[in-house]
């Protein structure tokens, strides 16, 4: 099943596999899932006062900085853009600190973060990584070769993803792609091998 123009809200099991709801009701049922929520940038909680002394506390007063790339999010992809100039790091936790320290070791500077999408891998009771702080913006723990999760048939692939045992996981679109060919593929020889299982007992 291939969700599209439908935002899935909630996933369980039953007998026969994976149920998934969507948030206008409707329900599908799959014997395996491949999940591709990803992550979302945190956006940072900064208050605005404008010259008629009106407060603004809402983040998209902070998009057109962003679209002008006064004010970065993407360390990997915007970091080098700040070298040579002030730069302030936003965060209250370790991690904001490493993003700090990551920043003058890869590019010489003396950025929100984000959570992970991982709400239905949660209802279905996939391991998370416990090394990343609340449950809530946890990585879902995979397989290298499948991208399987914890829970057999639950595949989940891309940014929302973390190899198990610590081998890095890389997140290109491409890579997230390939991962995701993996998963299919991995569901398809067990599909036929159960299917070959079946008819050489019915002989």
């Amino acid at each position: 099943m291939k969700l599209v123009d439908e935002k899935a809200v909630a996933a369980g099991r039953d007998g026969t596999g994976f149920v998934v709801e969507t948030e206008r009701g409707q329900r599908f049922r799959g014997g395996a899932v491949v999940l591709s929520t990803g992550v979302m940038d945190r956006q940072p909680s900064v208050k605005l006062t404008t010259k008629s002394g009106k407060v603004i506390d809402d983040i998209r007063w902070i998009y057109p900085w962003a679209n002008a790339e006064s004010l970065l999010y993407c360390i990997l992809c915007e970091g080098h853009l700040v070298r040579g100039t002030p730069v302030a790091v936003f965060g209250a936790s370790e991690a904001a600190a490493q993003v700090a320290l990551l920043l003058h070791e890869r590019y010489g500077v003396a950025v929100t973060l984000h959570r992970v999408y991982n709400d239905l891998a949660r209802q279905l009771g996939a391991e998370l990584d416990p090394a990343d702080g609340p449950e809530e913006v946890r990585h879902v723990l995979v397989e290298d070769a499948t991208s399987e999760t914890s829970v057999r048939g639950l595949f989940a692939v891309g940014d929302m993803s973390r190899h198990r045992g610590g081998t890095p996981s890389l997140k290109q679109i491409y890579t997230a792609q390939e991962y995701a060919v993996r998963a299919v593929q991995a569901i398809d020889r067990r599909e036929r091998a159960a299917r070959r299982a079946h008819l050489l007992d019915g002989r």
